[in-house]
This record gives structure tokens, sequence and C-alpha cells, in this order.
């Protein structure tokens, strides 16, 4: 084979090899929660009706989904907001999302996870929030839940970090879909860089 046919083979089965997905099965539900951490260790995890709940995503490269896990935090006019988004997209589809909005600065301590009203959008908001399509303890659940006034949860802020930009706390919650089901988030942790 001379060098051209080469360059040619090359050119042909390089996309394939580039943008090829290759399926990655462990959901992380056998795995152990990470430990609780504050030093910016980029981990999340905490359990769904006791099953243990990691993000995780499928291999594949240049697919534009978001990443796994995402922290955010920044200040809109006068409002505070902290972000916090995990994903898992193996065997069904798994998201987290925890949102405080602040009248003031993020500090260590204890903060509701119920709802807040938006006024900007001028409607109410759950600040914990999971959609679930996938088995949860053999149960198969296909639904929205958040967190409202009455099913509610907490927030616990152990490190904010400015200098080496991460945050990190417990959390645990409970949240309720349309037709009344409640799941129960417990033993949440995170250790997370601000995006």
């Amino acid at each position: 084979m001379n060098l051209s046919h080469l360059k040619i083979l090359i050119l042909i089965f390089l996309p394939i090899l580039i943008l090829g997905c290759t399926v990655n099965d462990d959901d992380g539900t056998g795995d152990a929660l990470p430990p609780v951490t504050t030093q910016g260790a980029s981990t999340f995890g905490c359990k769904i009706n006791g099953q243990v709940f990691l993000p995780k995503m499928k291999s594949c490269f240049l697919c534009g989904w978001p990443e796994e896990m995402r922290l955010s935090y920044f200040q809109s006019g006068n409002i505070y907001r902290l972000g916090i988004n995990a994903y898992n997209d193996i065997n069904g589809d798994v998201s987290m999302h925890l949102d405080l909005y602040l009248d003031e600065p993020l500090a260590v301590g204890v903060y509701e996870l119920s709802e807040s009203y938006i006024a900007s959008i001028d409607k109410t908001w759950p600040n914990a929030a999971t959609n679930i399509n996938r088995k949860i303890n053999g149960e198969l659940i296909n639904s929205s839940f958040g967190t409202n006034s009455e099913i509610t949860g907490t927030l616990e802020i152990l490190e904010y970090n400015i200098s080496e930009r991460f945050i990190a706390g417990i959390f645990q919650f409970q949240a309720i879909n349309q037709q009344g089901k409640i799941v129960e988030i417990s033993e949440g942790r995170f250790d997370m860089k601000i995006y």
C-alpha cells in the first residue's frame, strides 16, 4: 500500500473514530457516594429514594450536550443566585437542580429549599427539582418533581472559597410531582468549582 492510499484510508476512518460514541452502561447506582469534602474536589452525589445518584454521561466526543455537573453563582441586580445542576443519561435520564435566589450574598449556613418568587417572570419556582426517566429501586419513574412551600428540604453551605472559586455543601429534600407522588432526596453532597 502506498502513502496516498494510506492517507485516503485515514481520511475515511478518522471522522468515524472522532465522532463515534461509546456507550458507558455504568450508571453509578452501584457506586458509593463521594465523601463530603470542602476542597473543590469536583464531586456531587445523593440518594433518590435510597438509590445512589451520581452525575455520569455516555462517552461521546463532540456530542454537544452540557456537562454532567455544573455550579454557578452570580449577582443579577439585587438578587444573588446559586445554581447547581447534575445530570446522568445512562440507562435513562435523571437531572437534579438546586437553585437559591438570595437577597444577600451567599454565606456558610443553612438555607431552606422550598420555592422562590421570581419577579422577572412573575412565577413561583421550586428551589430544588429533579426530572427522572428511569428505574429507581426497581420502580420505573417518568416524571418531574419539585419542592414547594409544604414539601421542602435544606441546603447547607459548608465552604464558600472565593479565592479558589469553589462552593461545598450538603443537602436533602422531598419533591412532589403533579400527581402527588413524592421522591426523597437524601445524603446529598457537592464540592464544585464555580463555573
